[in-house]
């Protein structure tokens, strides 16, 4: 799998993050920047990066509730349109107080129900389907970060994600009609559907979400 590397300045500084940086969270975004930098040196970076996934979960975005900031202090913003938090996740099915984005398949002979669900990284999209995963181009960083790394995670159903190798994605069909977006998203004016090709069986998924609002 090739991974793109990024240099992205001389020295390790935070200081867009103003006073979120506590002791604690410096203390874990330097060892995770320092864990960024070592995969160029892994035999097998997926294997490193699944790993660090069960262990230290990896820094992805989610909403909390603001009466609940106080409860993560190993979370930080550097977002102030969305309200979007980083942090670091293991899962992306997360408990109360906090959410992710939702998006759905429906049957392109039932557009009433759901077929399943996903929940992907707040303000983040998706490029692809595969089985029951959706998949998410996300990258390795930080806004500390010295490097920045591409990587390819696999989200299923139930929350859990991993890295995997880099797909060729066929291409897909957005702004198809849909009715289904608005029923399932409710007073809402950004819900759109697309036609994609499932990577593995090729055949023909379609996904309800929310375009991210700009």
């Amino acid at each position: 799998m090739m991974f793109l590397l990024l240099f992205l300045s001389e020295v390790f500084a935070c200081d867009s993050l103003g006073d979120q940086l506590n002791p604690q969270l410096k203390k874990k975004l330097d060892d995770y920047n320092k864990f960024i930098i070592s995969l160029q040196n892994e035999k097998d970076p997926l294997k490193a990066i699944n790993k660090r996934i069960q262990s230290h979960g990896l820094l992805m975005d989610a909403y909390i509730n603001e009466k609940l900031v106080k409860n993560y202090p190993s979370s930080f913003t550097d977002d102030s349109i969305s309200g979007s938090r980083k942090m670091f996740l293991r899962n992306t099915k997360l408990p109360p107080g906090l959410s992710n984005d939702i998006i759905y398949e429906i049957s392109a002979n039932d557009s009433t129900k759901p077929l399943r669900s996903w929940q992907i990284p707040a303000n983040h999209t998706f490029q692809g389907i595969r089985g029951n995963e959706i998949l998410h181009q996300g990258y390795l960083g930080t806004p500390c970060s010295q490097f920045k790394r591409d990587v390819l995670l696999a989200i299923a159903t139930n929350g859990s994600f991993r890295a995997i190798p880099d797909v060729k994605f066929p291409e897909a069909k957005y702004g198809i009609k849909c009715p289904a977006a608005k029923s399932i998203f409710k007073g809402s004016d950004f819900g759109s559907c697309v036609e994609m090709i499932d990577v593995k069986s090729r055949k023909k998924r379609i996904i309800v979400f929310q375009n991210p609002m700009t």
